[in-house]
């Protein structure tokens, strides 16, 4: 992970953390991250579960995301 993604990381943390940010506000601001090139693609699901902590809990967070963003553009990032 290179800084601003250790940076775009902690300050998600601290939000979902915190209560301040749900899951799927999680994913919508790292997919706009990944589409703004702030964050690779390849870095997307590492980031994503180590934020939510479970691989359940980013698993429901993307399909609750799917309803806001473009399914397709998730799957483009996670490599579907």
């Amino acid at each position: 992970m290179n800084y601003e993604e250790k940076e775009i990381l902690k300050a998600l943390k601290a939000k979902y953390d915190n209560k301040e940010a749900t899951g799927y506000e999680v994913v919508i601001v790292l997919v706009a991250a990944v589409e703004e090139g702030r964050v690779r693609k390849s870095n997307f699901k590492h980031i994503l579960k180590e934020i939510l902590g479970s691989e359940l809990e980013m698993l429901k967070s993307l399909a609750i995301a799917q309803e806001f963003i473009d399914k397709s553009l998730i799957d483009e990032i996670l490599g579907r």
